[in-house]
């Protein structure tokens, strides 16, 4: 995960003893900035080792928007 604005990733550790990992939660406020696009590489474990990072992925970091206002006229 890189900093929001293109810098240095991460690293974030999820990975699970023999289980498939589907998602993951940044649970560290400090690593998430709100209104930041952030990018995200991953990358997979086997029997032979770990395999070459993913592309990046972005995530815009947002808050859940609050409730529109009940729509009006404004004229007839």
């Amino acid at each position: 995960m890189d900093d929001g604005m293109t810098g240095n990733y991460t690293s974030l550790n999820g990975f699970y003893q023999n289980s498939l990992l589907q998602e993951y939660t940044v649970t560290n406020a400090d690593l998430v900035i709100k209104g930041r696009l952030h990018r995200f590489k991953y990358r997979a474990k086997n029997i032979v080792g770990w395999g070459a990072y993913s592309d990046a992925a972005s995530v815009l970091a947002a808050r859940v928007p609050t409730r529109a206002e009940r729509p009006y006229f404004l004229a007839f």
